[in-house]
């Protein structure tokens, strides 16, 4: 009963010493990016030590001295080009092209005020949020003209109504036909 446990532990000790001693460290260093470059602090006089007991005034005028007045200021670290150019960074490559199933269509938004939906039902809730329970924040009247700010596949529309307010209709109840 005693010799699993013993040599699972000393199996698991001479693991681990393996790895210590022919170990490579930390595996996925190259893996990190580097560190990101650090900016000199610019040299900061340094103070004067009190002068001590056994210190003559020529030893201290060499202390003084050998901290430079008129050192060069330290190396500034440079924003790496993606940086300077307004934040893109170019990849080598080709161009990125339209696939041909869609090289026909083109995005046209609606503008600010053109109405591309219309409510068919003689009246009906925009809600605060896609959901049947969620709270109304107006009522529209048959045929009032919306601005879709989505996707008007699903179920839910999120729109914005001639007054300005935005919420969600039932796609059930909105149409692309604009009334007659």
């Amino acid at each position: 009963m005693l010799r699993l446990p013993v040599l699972l532990l000393v199996t698991m000790a001479g693991i681990i010493g393996a790895m210590l001693i022919w170990g490579d460290g930390d595996l996925r260093a190259d893996r990190r990016p580097a560190p990101a470059p650090t900016v000199a602090a610019a040299p900061e006089a340094e103070a004067v030590p009190e002068p001590q007991q056994d210190l003559t005034a020529a030893a201290a005028a060499d202390e003084i001295a050998a901290v430079p007045e008129d050192a060069p200021p330290p190396e500034t670290a440079e924003a790496p080009p993606a940086e300077q150019a307004g934040g893109i960074e170019r990849f080598a490559g080709p161009t990125l092209q339209v696939s041909p199933e869609f090289a026909d269509q083109t995005d046209a938004p609606a503008e600010a005020g053109e109405a591309s939906l219309w409510v068919t039902a003689t009246r009906l809730n925009m809600r605060a949020a896609p959901s049947s329970g969620a709270s109304v924040v107006t009522g529209l009247d048959g045929g009032t003209g919306l601005v879709p700010l989505g996707p008007t596949d699903g179920d839910w529309v999120e729109v914005r109504a001639p007054s300005g307010q935005t919420g969600y209709v039932s796609s059930q109840f909105v149409t692309t036909a604009p009334p007659q």
